[in-house]
């Protein structure tokens, strides 16, 4: 239903399909433009769609939100071990006030919140909501510009016992004080496994100061940190992968990778034992051999020949290829 006007009549006759539908696993209402009547209707149908897994919820106006995030979070799901994910975007602080009545659903896993443009008060509601839900695993508030203030009150959550495992904090402006306070945090957050920090504000004092973290216990399994303009502190924080024992995939793209952190990442690849994906990668130049406007994908850094080749001579020797993949969570 995504991108349409729907009305009260094509979706009660919808809702109705719905119920017939007993392998249907996913619905996504985004942008469909539904008004309360409509919700209601369709929230009264959701609770009987026993296989739903994933509900997206993206751009509807939030007394429409009110009634299907209610519907989508507090059914009973069957078979007990099924997952439940929750979508939303461009909420404001009154959509997530609404949510965060719901979070209690142990069912509930997931959920995602990415361009929810709420402020403060919304995401200070939200984490405190999560805190006592420690059944949500992900979260993802991506794009939502809050801040340093948003980064400070995250960590302080996980320093508090969060017990989210993955986390989604990529174009949010956090800025040199919001980067020190969550390196400092995700050091006394054990459960914390997948973190995205990519295009977060970082810069090169920051990636000093994630580096200077690292020697300190983190549990972290995918760290993505690119487009974070890192410069001299990819050296720091290449030489200090090998603090990071459970590191199973990285990416350090677009930073201004250069043949110092080259050659210290190169040396730390033999030592993490789980490590299975890495990503070091450029975004493309005129000047670059083939380079093609119209199809602009990520190029390998750009370092001398020797380093670069001793760089993807570790890699395989891992058993993988350098990537210039971007990756995600």
């Amino acid at each position: 239903m995504r991108a349409m006007n729907i009305g009260a009549d094509l979706i009660s006759s919808l809702s109705q399909r719905f119920k017939q539908l007993p392998k249907l696993q996913n619905a996504d209402t985004s942008c469909s433009g539904l008004n309360t009547a409509c919700a209601q209707i369709l929230g009264k149908v959701v609770p009987q769609m026993q296989a739903i897994r994933s509900l997206s919820l993206r751009s509807q106006s939030s007394s429409s939100l009110r009634s299907l995030a209610s519907a989508a979070v507090t059914k009973a799901p069957k078979p007990q071990s099924m997952e439940s994910s929750i979508r939303l975007a461009h909420v404001g602080d009154e959509g997530v006030t609404a949510i965060c009545e719901k979070l209690l659903n142990p069912a509930l896993e997931s959920v995602d919140l990415s361009r929810s443009q709420f402020g403060k008060q919304g995401l200070a509601m939200l984490i405190s909501a999560i805190s006592e839900a420690p059944h949500v695993a992900t979260i993802d508030l991506s794009m939502n510009n809050f801040g340093p203030f948003g980064a400070n009150c995250i960590a302080e959550a996980l320093i508090c016992g969060w017990k989210i495992s993955t986390i989604n904090l990529s174009r949010c402006d956090l800025g040199l004080e919001g980067i020190r306070a969550l390196s400092e945090a995700m050091t006394m957050a054990p459960n914390l496994a997948n973190i995205d920090l990519s295009c977060s504000g970082m810069c090169e004092e920051g990636g000093f100061a994630f580096a200077e973290a690292m020697t300190k216990s983190m549990g972290i399994q995918k760290l993505i940190l690119s487009a974070n303009l890192l410069g001299k502190s990819c050296k720091a924080i290449s030489v200090n992968l090998k603090h990071l024992d459970q590191l199973a995939a990285l990416d350090l793209g677009e930073n201004g990778f250069d043949d110092d952190a080259g050659r210290a990442l190169a040396e730390a690849i033999p030592g993490l034992a789980s490590l299975e994906e890495l990503a070091v990668w450029e975004a493309p130049e005129p000047s670059d051999p083939g380079y093609d406007a119209d199809h602009a994908w990520p190029v390998l850094p750009r370092l001398s020949a020797d380093v670069l080749a001793r760089l993807l001579a570790a890699c395989r020797r891992k058993g993988f290829e350098l990537s210039t993949d971007p990756m995600s969570l």
